[in-house]
């Protein structure tokens, strides 16, 4: 479902905008968003920061699991 916002964004932007709830994907994902995207808008930067440091510690623990198997 595209929301209001997805739709100013794109129009304003000219380009394709992906909208999402970055707490909600998976680890993975997580960490490829830090590393490839870039946010538009950050109201508060020590929570953009601690969910970055967290994502980062969320995927060494996972790199680490599955390297066991």
């Amino acid at each position: 479902m595209l929301t209001p916002c997805h739709y100013a964004l794109t129009g304003t932007l000219a380009t394709r905008v992906d909208l999402l709830n970055a707490r909600e994907v998976s680890t993975v994902f997580q960490k490829e968003i830090i590393e490839a995207g870039r946010p538009l808008y950050c109201a508060d930067d020590e929570a953009l920061a601690e969910f970055e440091i967290t994502t980062l510690s969320h995927y060494q623990k996972l790199k680490k699991s599955r390297k066991k198997l």
